[in-house]
């Protein structure tokens, strides 16, 4: 049995499909056993480490006032335009768990502070209760060349403030 450490990884093999699976290291069989690949030449055909970093999320905190009136707010700074998101926002105890893709279609689920704690499921990306029918809510208008633009829609009298965790994909 052949027992090599790869790059941190432990790999303990005998055969791959019946072929010898001797390990060099910092390499890998080529399954019919012809040859070995160097791990960083396979790294490397997969992706550069600047595709890499532009294919994870881009994430920022962003906050919204309770108070403020309804209308369109831009969120800029996420070195791109976005495809997809993921919103994580609380308001207190009340939070929302919301995504879009790239038409626009989104959700999310909500937890209303109520009388009684409720969840509820909503067609927008952020939906904030403060207590009854005070909340603000938000839908995805627009992916923009570095972030995107929200349409908020405030229902009665909401006070706090709002924190988003916002995950942009690209």
């Amino acid at each position: 049995m052949s027992i090599k450490t790869i790059m941190g990884v432990v790999i303990e093999a005998d055969t791959l499909d019946g072929l010898n699976a001797e390990l060099a290291a910092n390499q890998i069989p080529v399954l019919d056993g012809s040859a070995q690949i160097a791990l960083a030449n396979l790294v490397a055909a997969v992706c550069s480490e600047t595709e890499l970093a532009a294919a994870l999320p881009k994430v920022k905190l962003e906050t919204r006032d309770m108070t403020a009136a309804s209308g369109d707010v831009s969120y800029t700074g996420y070195g791109g335009q976005p495809t997809g998101l993921i919103i994580l926002a609380r308001v207190g105890t009340p939070f929302s768990i919301g995504s879009s893709e790239p038409a626009l279609a989104e959700h999310c689920f909500a937890l209303m502070a109520k009388p009684a704690i409720t969840p509820s499921s909503q067609v927008s990306i952020i939906y904030l209760y403060t207590v009854d029918i005070k909340h603000q809510a938000a839908i995805v208008k627009t992916y923009d060349v570095d972030g995107f633009t929200l349409t908020w829609t405030k229902t009665s009298d909401p006070t706090g403030t709002a924190n988003i965790h916002v995950f942009a994909f690209k």
